[in-house]
């Protein structure tokens, strides 16, 4: 009998993950997803209720992504311990939002220890499940893994090594000392609060000039690959305030009197995003260089790949200038986890407690297509008339919803639950921000048959939109929609066999207007969940003012008030 290998998130995202014993990705999906609630916390009740339908009877080794205890010692009672006399938050919010997490946690964990027929709850470690998360993604041996993000139990910072057999820790850098930190809290301070804060700070930094780069240079350095921030200059351990500190400390009266005055205003702080962009890719490639030296001469390893996981990992400006900057390190490859945030934990601690079982365990490359199908199985299938219907919608300036196959895993739409446009449409970016209520700097990705990448961009795209890369001139003329103001685009490149019904909306609408780009964002509303459910899904669709939805059955125009059944 198969042993399946179970993995966990109870944490920011929640979400589970399963592995069987041949070393395949078979199942993973945010708890979120299927109860509509973005980036729940809640422990993932439902999601484990599919993953015991689809484990069946067979025997199932269980690993958290987090080491409890030590999350608790360290994130909750530590940290608070330390720094909530200064700021008060890590008494009122974080430590008691650790002791509930524990103990509700405990309950949780004995209850489905039962019903699952499992032993006990390994865990993993935060960091360490981010680094063996890339391993379903196809990380070859020989890897560097650089795992980055605001604080895991302890660590902000971790590296590792993959030989192809073992996983081995190099070292860390422990909160406050944290890159990913000081980037959160300044799009908290411009305005963009939560999760999707540091991606429209990312957004922001295109539209300004880095003219405060020398500035930001004394916030920390890095040395021996580790980073230090100079916690005298820049408190990060505060969650909020620590840039009116660093603020009035500055010598500098331009540079402090904008950083003041761009607080919760970010058309204030254009030129200040662009600056601490810069500050952030500069820091991490420098890192990432110190590290890689130190692996090869003191440990005496070959590092042929580079490997990137954490929050910091969604960052897909600072990957492009990463892979476009890296090559004094003779590095064959960077590999870029499409579940980099949280949730991803869930498939990392699959594939750690899969290695400890099974340690000559070889790991196939998997698709991020691994949740719940929405449409029902029936005979009927697409016809070439709803494509062409679909179609003909996108080419009269029209967005549609496209729902299809499985839910994909990560926090990007890349053709399961999406939102389609036409990108030759000279507003389609307004009018996409305005539907989604985001602010109107935002780009939209485009997607792209993989044999007509080079045509519209240079370089080497990614299938999960895991970093940019440059527009050809005529794309930038002809299709600017496509593009942001830095002149890159976050693209999707979608080889025949994936996602296969966004691969033959992309061939019909070629063939009928010579554009092979169609833009791509995901299927929710602002601070909505991408949902699992095709009836959610639609009446998502139809409050957003689409055209129509089109899915694995048919394609529904919204001018008939009826819903798909």
């Amino acid at each position: 009998m198969q042993h399946l290998f179970l993995g966990t998130n109870y944490g920011h995202g929640s979400s589970v993950a399963l592995i069987n014993d041949l070393g395949e990705l078979i199942f993973a999906v945010e708890e979120g997803r299927l109860i509509n609630e973005n980036n729940s916390n809640k422990f993932p009740i439902h999601s484990l209720q599919l993953a015991c339908e689809k484990a069946g009877t067979s025997p199932v080794f269980w690993a958290e992504g987090w080491h409890t205890y030590r999350r608790l010692f360290y994130k909750g009672l530590f940290q608070s311990l330390k720094y909530g006399w200064q700021d008060r938050i890590y008494f009122t919010h974080r430590l008691l939002k650790e002791l509930h997490r524990f103990y509700n946690g405990r309950y949780n964990y004995k209850e489905w220890l039962n019903t699952l027929q499992a032993q006990r709850v390994y865990l993993s470690g935060h960091h360490l499940a981010h680094a063996y998360s890339l391993l379903p993604w196809g990380l070859p041996p020989k890897s560097l893994i650089w795992v980055s993000d605001t604080t895991a139990e302890k660590e902000s910072i971790s590296s590792f090594y993959w030989s192809g057999r073992r996983m081995l820790p190099i070292f860390s850098s422990m909160y406050p000392h944290s890159i990913g930190s000081i980037y959160h809290q300044f799009a908290y301070h411009v305005g963009f609060p939560g999760q999707t804060g540091p991606g429209k700070l990312m957004a922001l930094s295109s539209l300004g000039e880095p003219l405060w780069r020398k500035e930001l240079e004394s916030i920390g350095a890095v040395i021996d690959g580790r980073f230090y921030v100079n916690l005298k200059k820049y408190p990060a351990w505060k969650i909020k305030g620590g840039w009116f500190d660093f603020a009035n400390q500055h010598s500098n009266n331009l540079f402090k009197n904008e950083l003041l005055s761009s607080y919760q205003n970010y058309e204030l702080g254009i030129n200040l995003a662009a600056s601490i962009q810069e500050w952030f890719t500069k820091t991490t490639i420098k890192a990432i260089y110190q590290v890689t030296h130190k692996v090869r001469k003191e440990f005496k390893l070959d590092v042929h790949h580079l490997g990137l996981a954490g929050g910091a990992a969604l960052n897909c400006l600072a990957n492009g200038n990463i892979i476009r900057n890296i090559g004094g390190l003779d590095i064959e490859s960077v590999i870029v986890s499409p579940w980099s945030d949280d949730p991803g934990t869930a498939i990392g601690a699959a594939a750690w407690i899969c290695h400890q079982k099974s340690p000559d365990i070889v790991f196939k490359p998997a698709s991020v297509f691994l949740g719940p199908t929405a449409c029902i199985q029936t005979k009927k299938s697409i016809s070439e008339n709803d494509i062409n219907s679909a179609v003909i919608a996108l080419i009269n300036g029209k967005p549609i919803a496209l729902v299809s196959g499985k839910l994909e895993f990560g926090p990007r739409a890349l053709g399961g639950r999406c939102i389609l446009a036409n990108p030759q449409d000279n507003d389609i970016v307004k009018k996409l921000n305005t539907l989604k209520k985001r602010p109107s700097f935002m780009p939209f990705a485009p997607v792209v048959r993989d044999e007509d990448f080079a045509v519209y961009f240079n370089g080497k795209g990614s299938s999960n939109m895991a970093w940019t890369v440059s527009a050809k001139t005529h794309t930038l003329k002809y299709i600017p929609a496509a593009t942001h103001v830095s002149r890159e685009s976050r693209v999707q490149v979608l080889k025949k066999g994936e996602a296969i019904l966004l691969y033959k909306i992309l061939t019909e609408f070629k063939s009928k207007t010579n554009c092979g780009l169609l833009l791509l964002t995901s299927l929710n509303g602002n601070g909505e969940a991408i949902t699992a459910s095709l009836t959610v899904a639609e009446t998502t669709a139809r409050r957003l003012g689409l055209a129509g939805l089109i899915c694995d059955t048919g394609w529904k125009d919204f001018k008939d008030s009826a819903h798909i059944p």
